[in-house]
């Protein structure tokens, strides 16, 4: 019974929790309505998760990761998370761990934070060649990173998300070095000076 709770809990399409090990490969992880339990979950190993040629569309989770919840490190191309929601943390992604992201499209996603991908407990994180677009959360409409020591974006495109409070595109209480990114249309709807309609630190 407390498995079937977490599992309804964490990661509408995939959960990998801590432990867990998996590698993925042209795979849709995608059910109409899915609020039930993940496709895959996988326990013990390496707390490592890899994706490859992936897409996670429309799945939804009564509690983090409403695509994804990963509890390990997590390295991702040419992965595709969209159209996912949450009552919780992360719409689209929920990772906890370190980050390597290639080739990326998080579009469309809802959380209460987070609504693309909330990332916490990791030391660093590194996103590259990649599109975050369109996704929806109450703090951190794009990005949201928690406890992290460095996020890095490198030519990358944070456009049109949306913060019903702070951090509209990207927000976090550690730091964000970007390169050669754009972060264009993205609004707040905080009423402070520091909502941060593209970023906030």
């Amino acid at each position: 019974p407390d498995q079937q709770w977490s599992l309804r809990r964490l990661g509408g399409g995939v959960a990998v929790g801590a432990g867990g090990s998996m590698k993925l490969e042209g795979t849709t992880g995608s059910d109409e309505g899915n609020s039930g339990p993940p496709d895959v979950h996988v326990s013990g190993g390496d707390s490592s998760l890899a994706l490859v040629d992936v897409v996670i569309d429309g799945n939804s989770s009564d509690g983090d990761g409403g695509g994804l919840f990963s509890g390990g490190d997590l390295t991702a191309q040419q992965l595709v998370v969209s159209n996912n929601t949450c009552s919780g943390n992360g719409g689209g992604i929920y990772h906890e761990g370190d980050l390597d992201l290639a080739e990326v499209a998080l579009l469309d996603n809802t959380a209460e934070g987070g609504g693309a991908m909330f990332m916490t407990g990791g030391t660093t994180g590194t996103i590259e060649r990649s599109l975050i677009r369109g996704n929806y959360a109450v703090g951190g409409g794009g990005l949201s990173a928690r406890a992290l020591v460095v996020v890095e974006l490198l030519d990358t495109t944070v456009a049109e998300n949306e913060a019903f409070d702070v951090g509209g595109g990207l927000y976090t209480n550690g730091l964000f070095q970007l390169g050669s990114c754009t972060v264009v249309d993205n609004l707040s709807g905080s009423d402070a000076s520091f909502g941060g309609g593209g970023l906030n630190t």
